[in-house]
């Protein structure tokens, strides 16, 4: 490899490392985006050949891996808070939460919408509300029938290696760095409680959650919290 090739793979792969955060719409289907990461790899490839151009994709690629991938970062446990209440917000309204269909709504126009439909004000801090207060009371529900965080489990067989012809799978972090164990999945589920204010310890809602949420009229409903 001689030096020009070395001067533009650097020089090429920096520029598409930089364009990272930018992107505009693309004008042919909404929820879509054009990203200029994309420019200086097209580029090079049709000014150097295709040689550059791989070498550019290769670097640039493993330096955003490197730059932007971390596996302590994402814990999906609490994350799966948010997308819950997310959805259930689509319930609301009776939206198709399909990525197809859900990538056309953003807290701000559904506010709108919900504004609209219901002569209410809201905002969108209000909606994520909503989707909190629905799960909770699902919770609620569940326990009032028996319910407990024993049922919060998952069966024994994710934990059995699938086979198909030579290939063996196990079940894995979202990094698919590390096989997941019985053990990871308590603490994953310890995780998701504490991040929805819940009692790690029988998986209830609080008292104290249950009213910040305004909905103290089921505490009455589980006897562990009266």
């Amino acid at each position: 490899m001689n030096t020009k090739t070395i001067a533009i793979t650097i020089l090429f792969s920096a520029l598409a490392i930089a364009f990272i955060p930018f992107r505009i719409p693309a004008i042919f289907l909404q929820g879509f985006f054009y990203r200029f990461t994309e420019i200086p790899i097209v580029t090079v490839f049709l000014l150097f050949g295709p040689k550059c151009g791989f070498l550019v994709t290769l670097v640039s690629t493993l330096a955003q891996l490197t730059i932007f991938f971390d596996p302590t970062g994402l814990n999906i446990a609490r994350f799966t808070k948010y997308i819950e209440d997310r959805f259930s917000v689509f319930n609301i309204f009776g939206i198709c939460s399909r990525h197809a269909v859900a990538m056309n709504y953003n807290s701000e126009n559904l506010t709108e919408l919900y504004s609209l439909a219901t002569g209410n004000a809201a905002t969108p801090s209000d909606l994520s509300r909503f989707g909190e207060m629905i799960w909770n009371m699902d919770k609620v529900v569940n326990a009032r029938e028996g319910f407990t965080r024993a049922d919060d489990t998952v069966p024994d067989t994710w934990f059995k290696p699938f086979k198909v012809g030579d290939v063996e799978m196990v079940l894995m972090d979202y990094y698919r760095q590390k096989a997941l164990t019985r053990e990871d999945m308590v603490k994953l589920l310890d995780d998701y409680y504490d991040e929805r204010g819940w009692d790690i310890e029988n998986g209830l809602p609080t008292r104290e959650r249950l009213v910040e949420l305004g909905l103290e009229d089921m505490i009455q409903a589980v006897p562990e919290l009266v």
